[in-house]
């Protein structure tokens, strides 16, 4: 078995070839805690590749973005995959892992979930009572939709 031996060069190598992007200055900005713009994700190779290279520099532990939407909760679960395909060159994996994880249809949890998020940014928590019971409602009996 071959094994890479990934540094603090290697991520910053990465972001020397993809750069900065929304998703990864999410990342970033949580990791300094200056920003609650955790919403923005990685949606083909070269977004992942520019988070992936964030975490690497900077040595964050991907973690941070658990709670920040249940998108980041799926990527972190495939983390692993998703990283061993983007050391290894593999962006059509990347993009292949990446559009299962983001067209696979909500849960009720995960549902409730983005509705919390949104609360928690602001955004609109004079509705956010109505609109989990709403969800709750939709979803009864089924949490695998």
């Amino acid at each position: 078995m071959k094994y890479k031996v990934v540094t603090h060069k290697t991520g910053q190598e990465i972001l020397y070839n993809y750069g900065l992007g929304a998703s990864s200055q999410s990342i970033l900005g949580a990791h300094l805690g200056v920003s609650k713009r955790g919403y923005d994700y990685p949606t083909d190779s070269s977004d992942f590749m520019r988070c992936l290279g964030v975490v690497i520099a900077f040595d964050i532990d991907i973690n941070i973005m658990k709670d920040f939407s249940y998108i980041w909760n799926r990527i972190i679960k495939d983390w692993d995959k998703l990283a061993t395909l983007g050391l290894d060159g593999d962006m059509e994996g990347i993009n292949l892992l990446l559009i299962v994880v983001l067209d696979t249809p909500k849960t009720s949890l995960e549902a409730v979930e983005e509705v919390n998020f949104i609360c928690a940014m602001n955004r609109a928590p004079e509705s956010c009572e109505t609109k989990i019971n709403l969800i709750k409602n939709k979803y009864k009996g089924d949490e695998t939709k």
